[in-house]
């Protein structure tokens, strides 16, 4: 047992160090990133963007441009059901940051399916399926309780777990750790963060999305005037977690009560006491599904 102890020790520090230096580094990249999407984040991370590059980064993939037509023919961006036609009036229509989830969705099920992360699509479904979720929930309480654009707080949810996705994937090179599920689990709670952070740095996402995701687990962090995308992301992760832990999904106002007795003044922050919970979850139920049917399961 001592043996098993030491090689688990020396295998998890050796990861951890080389993690640190890619972090500190910038050479935090998803492996096969597909190219339409590289030109996409290219092209949304330019200080003037433009429009016609944007549409013709989003139209050199048929998958990506059909998922973004898609999203802007969705119920969920288009309430009023005028269909959508061509390239140039779905990115106007469903913005920017609807076109960065739409390439993220797009990269996510490209890696999903590569042969070479067979091993790896559980962990990766269940990921994408917390995401989706996620995000959903963070658009209801953005759009709900806050000024936050609920567009950027869609986005941070579904980007969440991408700090995950990255030490999974190389993880998966080190049959020698992956037998010590717990020390995995660790790392992955420990570092997925920082991980996630120097991806969307290396993509040009937005830097509050980035602060959002690195730090909205953490609960004990300075609240700002004004409610802020991290908290947004914070509160939508713990309506995540009651809802995950639910033996169906009718939580009652008592179920509630006690999830908001917690952190209290993290709540009244927001404005979200029982009854308003269950209400954004109600809410967020039907957003749940409207976006699992548009950027898929």
């Amino acid at each position: 047992m001592e043996d098993i102890d030491v090689t688990q020790h020396r295998e998890a520090f050796s990861f951890v160090q080389a993690l640190a230096i890619e972090v500190s580094e910038g050479r935090v990249e998803l492996p096969s990133y597909p190219e339409a999407a590289t030109r996409v984040q290219r092209a949304l991370s330019s200080d003037d963007v433009d429009p016609a590059v944007v549409v013709s980064a989003v139209g050199s993939e048929p998958a990506l441009a059909l998922r973004v037509l898609k999203m802007a023919n969705s119920a969920l961006l288009n309430p009023m059901g005028r269909q959508v036609l061509d390239l140039k009036t779905a990115v106007s229509r469903i913005g920017y940051n609807m076109v960065r989830t739409a390439s993220v969705s797009f990269v996510v099920e490209q890696l999903r399916q590569s042969e070479q992360l067979r091993e790896l699509r559980p962990q990766l479904a269940e990921l994408w399926h917390e995401s989706v979720v996620l995000a959903a929930l963070a658009r209801v309480v953005a759009m709900r309780q806050t000024r936050v654009n609920p567009d950027v707080a869609l986005l941070a949810g579904l980007l969440h777990g991408v700090g995950k996705l990255y030490i999974l994937m190389r993880l998966q090179e080190l049959p020698r750790l992956l037998v010590y599920p717990e020390t995995c689990e660790r790392i992955l709670r420990e570092w997925h963060g920082g991980v996630a952070r120097a991806i969307l740095e290396n993509w040009g996402v937005p830097d509050e999305v980035g602060e959002a995701v690195q730090e909205f687990e953490s609960l004990d962090r300075d609240l700002l005037r004004t409610a802020s995308l991290s908290e947004v992301l914070t509160a939508a992760s713990l309506f995540a977690l009651f809802r995950a832990n639910l033996p169906d999904k009718s939580p009652t106002a008592d179920d509630l009560s006690r999830l908001v007795s917690h952190n209290t003044r993290f709540w009244e922050r927001l404005r979200i006491d029982a009854p308003q919970a269950l209400d954004l979850l109600a809410t967020a139920e039907a957003e749940i599904e409207a976006l699992h049917a548009v950027l898929g399961h």
